[in-house]
């Protein structure tokens, strides 16, 4: 927090402790590899009219997604090259979709050269996905925002230096 305070468009307003500028090289590091540090702390979500919120604690629900696809990807380490796939089929109202699109954020935020897409049956609902993944660029520390690479199109797509992007369907 006292980062963003000291931080402004025409540089510090003061010199850098080491341990702040140690958290400042390695907390971009720390995320791109380690997705729940970067959702525990980097992650904010709509609340449903309540506001922001962070995503954690996450709810159990989510939790069994989480440990489920972990699980998978551990399985395949090394074996399948091509990811892994995970066709949720669930109930309305547990946190699946608000995790699958931290999951999205994490991985085009923090890794270069991603293409991911936000899709849905209508219109309406992929536009809302899309959405969930702005707000929660909308929301990181500037130390951790990669810069747009071309202006965004609203509920259709965004793009960033780092290459990555994301559509909507």
């Amino acid at each position: 927090q006292d980062l963003v305070a000291i931080h402004t468009p025409a540089g510090w307003t003061r010199a850098l402790s080491s341990e702040e500028s140690t958290f400042l090289a390695a907390t971009p590091l720390r995320c791109a590899i380690d997705y729940p540090y970067f959702a525990e702390r980097f992650c904010k979500i709509d609340d449903e009219g309540h506001g922001l919120r962070p995503l954690y604690p996450m709810w159990e629900s989510q939790q069994v997604v989480l440990d489920r696809l972990g699980q998978l990807e551990k399985d395949r380490w090394g074996v399948h090259p091509d990811g892994c796939l995970l066709n949720v089929l669930k109930a309305r109202q547990l946190g699946v979709s608000t995790l699958a699109e931290s999951l999205v954020a994490h991985r085009i935020l923090t890794h270069p050269n991603i293409r991911a897409l936000a899709g849905a049956d209508v219109e309406e609902q992929a536009g809302y996905l899309f959405r969930m993944v702005v707000r929660m660029y909308d929301h990181l520390p500037w130390f951790l925002k990669p810069e747009p690479r071309f202006p965004f199109v609203k509920n259709r797509e965004m793009g960033f230096g780092n290459g990555s992007f994301l559509k909507t369907a």
